[in-house]
């Protein structure tokens, strides 16, 4: 029940965010609705307009132009009785003073914090990011660097590095080409004998934002003019080269592996070209000879299509990451939408490509994967320099000097789980204020007492991003509810959200103790309700079978001939012969399988294998199977407890209902509930 009631928590708030009215509770009678003197429902005496139960309608429905009164009649009804419901709850729950109540006014309060960190990193943080790397995609380029290699943390490593890139700047000033300027200075060998040219089309989020932002001031051929420094190796110049509209591409193609004899003679490439010199005269043909002749079986099953559209700086739409041949995706983009390729050699073999059609990129797909990407790579960074910002806004002041003599007392290469960590700190340094925050001061005994307690604190590097990682969880919660307090002021979308979360959070409570903590499962109505209904309770079509599987055609067909002039047992074939990895050792047996569930069993009923009788070979997978059927389990009415995993939670939800109804009438008398059903009616027409 526990795990049922942590569940059912989140499925309540959500209804409730869904549902809550805008404006909120506490604002329910400020906002006059432009139909305000005619009502829907009331409790005790508060009126509930259409208008008020239309906005919490759009609010739960994705199609933000669809009414309520767009609905069919029943669908409204229905609507205004869930939402009555929710508000009666809601009214039940304030009563019970459940908002008066120390936990969940701490829970309430955490919500709120909650709320504003969530609030903050959508609007101002994830949001702006996906918008600029959406209108980024649209574009996909190549890019040339030359690379300074230097480890920032040693200074003389930088200085170095950092010279070199200014020379190598200057002679770029001074119109000497990329390529020569990249072969004389980049350290990057795998690049550097191409000119510095990267072999592959990228996107936004493909690169570090260090180097991405100022490429995407650049246009095609034109190199950044400043010295790009990025933190994971050192520095680099860089190119932009190529720069494209993007544009995903769906193809199909036929492969015809590499097939040599002992004599070097190619019957593979013979093959392509006769292939090729059909489909060049009868277009229509290209998917039947695919389905026949390609060599690529995932793709050949369906005409030889590739129903995914590709990238060539993203992959393979939906599954990033998942990149064609390069000789392979030259051609289709070398194509134009409706054209075919003569054959092409790529790793794989001989290859007719056809590229079906294209368009650009997918928005609402690619904003997923960027907002993935930044989460990832950059949100916790991000976010701690937003909440230093709003720290120096709301008066946060560190004594930069106590802050380093402090540093300086500590051995950096331990952490505070060493017992003497502190003991190089003196008295005089203790009563030094290290941070003032508002009213809040934090002398440096403070700090590291807290440092030294049970908790988040300990185990933290005594260098600067311990301290760092200390001040910040001492006063991350602080600037949370400043920031909690000014969104309050200053924006309608915070607070609406803040007051939906109350909510939520005071609907589950008093859900919870009015109908959760009473369900208990009745055993006797759940065998009143199997033995009235028990006559759709079949168990399923199921085959206990065995299967002789082997890989080419003609190898089972003979042993297919033997079995069936009885020259072989079946066990003793499946022991001989299989070539389904474990199945020798089992006699290929499977057991009990059922139709629906099992390839095996849905074969066995197709080819209407009786009892003690087996199949002629057929195509399973990539070779060919026997089947063998050794008893047939017809369907039969199933026990009540065979039935029981499906009975229980039907009964289950009986029993909630009752509770639920029971609890609503009750409330409807308790809070004067009053239905006018005259305005609900012309709503409904």
């Amino acid at each position: 029940m526990n795990n049922i009631l942590k569940s059912l928590a989140l499925t309540l708030i959500v209804f409730a965010v869904a549902l809550v009215p805008a404006p909120a509770q506490k604002k329910a009678n400020k906002a006059k609705s432009k139909n305000s003197n005619t009502y829907i429902f009331e409790i005790n005496g508060k009126k509930y307009t259409y208008d008020d139960i239309n906005t919490a309608y759009k609010r739960n429905n994705p199609n933000k132009n669809t009414d309520l009164n767009d609905l069919p009649a029943d669908s409204i009804r229905s609507f205004v009785d869930m939402f009555a419901a929710y508000r009666l709850k809601i009214e039940d729950a304030l009563s019970k003073g459940y908002d008066k109540d120390p936990e969940t006014m701490k829970e309430l309060s955490q919500n709120r914090r909650l709320v504003a960190d969530s609030y903050l990193n959508e609007k101002k943080l994830v949001a702006p990011f996906v918008q600029t790397s959406l209108e980024r995609r649209n574009k996909e380029m190549q890019i040339s660097y030359i690379v300074f290699l230097a480890n920032h943390r040693i200074a003389n490593d930088t200085i170095i590095a950092y010279e070199k890139a200014s020379e190598a700047m200057a002679r770029l000033r001074k119109g000497e080409k990329f390529a020569d300027v990249a072969r004389t200075f980049s350290e990057d060998s795998s690049t550097a004998a191409n000119g510095g040219l990267v072999n592959m089309y990228l996107t936004s989020c493909k690169l570090d934002r260090a180097i991405e932002d100022p490429l995407y001031t650049l246009k095609s051929g034109e190199y950044y003019n400043e010295i790009v420094k990025v933190p994971q190796f050192g520095y680099m110049i860089i190119k932009a080269d190529n720069v494209q509209e993007r544009r995903l591409i769906r193809f199909k193609h036929i492969l015809i592996n590499y097939d040599k004899d002992d004599n070097g003679i190619d019957f593979a490439k013979p093959k392509i070209d006769s292939l090729y010199k059909v489909i060049k005269e009868n277009p229509a043909l290209f998917e039947a000879m695919a389905s026949l002749h390609s060599d690529d079986n995932s793709s050949a099953m369906d005409g030889g299509h590739f129903r995914e559209y590709y990238s060539r700086a993203t992959g393979f739409e939906g599954a990033n990451g998942r990149f064609l041949d390069k000789g392979f995706e030259n051609a289709i983009y070398s194509l134009k939408d409706g054209e075919m390729s003569q054959p092409i050699s790529t790793i794989y073999g001989y290859h007719i490509v056809h590229r079906i059609e294209s368009r650009p990129p997918n928005k609402e797909i690619e904003s997923k994967e960027i907002s993935d990407v930044y989460r990832r790579a950059y949100l916790k960074e991000d976010k701690a320099k937003l909440l230093n910002e709003y720290k120096e806004k709301f008066g946060f002041k560190l004594y930069k000097e106590n802050f380093d003599r402090l540093l300086s007392s500590l051995d950096t290469n331990k952490t505070n789980l060493d017992s003497l960590w502190d003991s190089r700190i003196s008295l005089d340094l203790m009563n030094k204020t290290l941070y003032t925050y508002g009213k809040e001061e934090m002398k440096i005994k403070d700090l590291v007492q807290k440092m030294k307690q049970p908790g988040r604190l300990r185990g933290l590097p005594t260098n600067t991003e311990g301290l760092n990682i200390a001040i910040a969880y001492l006063t991350d919660d602080i600037t949370m509810d400043l920031v909690a307090d000014e969104l309050t002021k200053t924006s309608p979308e915070y607070e609406e959200l803040v007051e939906n979360f109350h909510d939520g959070t005071l609907l589950f409570k008093v859900e919870s103790q009015e109908v959760w903590n009473k369900l208990h499962f009745d055993s006797t109505m759940a065998r009143q309700y199997y033995e009235a209904n028990k006559a759709n309770y079949q168990t399923t079509l199921a085959y206990d079978v065995q299967e002789l599987y082997m890989i080419n055609k003609d190898d089972i067909d003979a042993v297919y001939k033997k079995l069936r002039n009885n020259e072989l047992s079946f066990d003793d074939a499946v022991a001989k012969h299989t070539q389904r990895r474990g199945q020798r050792e089992t006699f290929g047996y499977y057991g009990n399988v059922q139709v629906g569930k099992f390839q095996i069993a849905d074969y066995a009923k197709e080819k209407n294998i009786q009892e003690g009788d087996f199949c002629e070979p057929i195509k399973l997978e990539n070779g060919y199977s026997i089947i063998k059927v050794k008893k047939i389990y017809h369907p039969r009415q199933k026990t009540y407890e065979e039935a029981m995993d499906m009975v229980a939670p039907i009964v289950q939800s009986q029993v909630q209902k009752q509770l639920l109804d029971s609890w609503i009438a009750n409330l409807k008398t308790k809070f004067n509930y009053k239905l006018n059903k005259a305005e609900l009616d012309k709503i409904s027409k």
